[in-house]
């Protein structure tokens, strides 16, 4: 999911609409889908919990992103995931390296 977040956003960067649509649509389903997890009370653990709203907001961004694009109002700085705007999991991919 998160692969098709950032090829989306690059996508959007570029003002790619070729590709686009059919990527949004994957991540609307997928939004969907983490949307009845999280819902259902299905994820006991916190830190997946935490990924998977982090996910979900990802998403939400991004469609919003594309919206923006379509409508001509897209701000052309990057996107920066909720991942990096929290530092969420930082100390784990610190610790890979």
């Amino acid at each position: 999911m998160n692969e098709k977040i950032k090829l989306a956003n690059e996508l959007i960067d570029i003002g790619d609409n070729e590709q686009l649509d059919e990527i949004i649509d994957l991540l609307d389903k997928g939004k969907d889908m983490l949307k009845d997890t999280i819902i259902s009370g299905r994820l006991k653990d916190e830190k997946l919990m935490e990924y998977t709203l982090g996910t979900n907001e990802d998403i939400s961004n991004t469609i919003l992103r594309k919206e923006e694009l379509d409508k001509g109002l897209i701000d052309v700085r990057q996107f920066v995931s909720y991942f990096e705007k929290n530092n969420t999991f930082q100390g784990d991919m610190n610790n890979k390296n």
